[in-house]
């Protein structure tokens, strides 16, 4: 989602995407779209000069965002589609030329099972961040597709902008097509080789590998606060990482069958895989 979302959600942010610095000024002086091919197949060149006004030399990132205003498609308020890094010297100007495919506006229709481009009339924006647009065009766009409307059933994606991003489960439910799958509890045998340390906290066992994780990862020599991270990383590892802090495979083998359990089989992966290796 990253900055589509702030965008849509009108989220105020610090540093927007595309935002940089820089010892140069730039003038956003002229923009001109020509359109090669048909409906949704056709390329769209858009020619955009620049100069710098500033005393030295510089480089910009020249961005391009594109939205359909008022498309029946849930969508971002806009999104990038293209860009180009310009180096210009003082009081020199550029036109640079970027290319723009109309299939790469196209959305996937779950319904017809299709990347679809919606005809509209598009708002094509250049500028220097998400947030800093400069220049603007608009670009008419024939595909035969008028878009799905979903708002009948996800009206709270639709209400993004005004509301924030609150989806209730049973609009995320109408989007998927079906129910949502029910969570694991992760704390619950059966435990796999990627279930956490501190996922064994309910069992005796789980409560025993805590201390001795918690003694062998203490330093002396380390303060409080150093030895409490080194602990809490090591808690939110895998069970797999034993083998790669012990160098011993079995005893892997033996901490899992442990926590969910088993420890006649336990005994068996550490002695008897340990006697077969040998």
């Amino acid at each position: 989602m990253g900055y589509r979302y702030y965008l849509t959600a009108n989220k105020p942010v610090l540093f927007p995407f595309g935002y940089g610095l820089s010892y140069a000024s730039f003038a956003y002086e002229k923009a001109e779209l020509s359109m090669s091919g048909a409906n949704a197949n056709a390329i769209v060149d858009l020619m955009v000069t620049l100069s710098n006004s500033g005393l030295r030399a510089g480089k910009e990132v020249v961005q391009v965002y594109v939205s359909l205003p008022n498309s029946k498609t849930y969508a971002p308020r806009r999104e990038l589609r293209s860009f180009s890094k310009v180096s210009l010297e003082p009081g020199e100007r550029k036109t640079i030329t970027l290319s723009l495919p109309i299939r790469d506006w196209a959305h996937y229709d779950s319904k017809k099972g299709a990347w679809l481009v919606e005809e509209g009339t598009y708002l094509v924006e250049i500028g220097a961040s998400s947030e800093d647009i400069r220049l603007r065009a608009e670009l008419p766009v024939k595909s035969g597709y008028s878009g799905r409307d979903l708002r009948g059933s996800l009206p709270d994606f639709y209400a993004v902008p005004q509301n924030g991003f609150a989806i209730p489960d049973a609009e995320f439910s109408a989007l998927l097509g079906h129910p949502l799958p029910q969570a694991a509890d992760l704390r619950k045998r059966p435990f796999t080789y990627d279930s956490a340390i501190e996922d064994l906290g309910d069992y005796h066992f789980g409560k025993l590998l805590r201390k001795v994780v918690t003694k062998y990862m203490s330093i002396p020599e380390r303060d409080a606060l150093g030895n409490a991270d080194t602990i809490s990383t090591a808690m939110e590892s895998p069970i797999r990482a034993v083998g790669n802090l012990t160098k011993n495979d079995h005893l892997v083998e033996c901490v899992l069958d442990l926590a969910n359990g088993k420890p006649l089989k336990a005994f068996r992966d550490l002695f008897i895989g340990k006697r077969k290796d040998s």
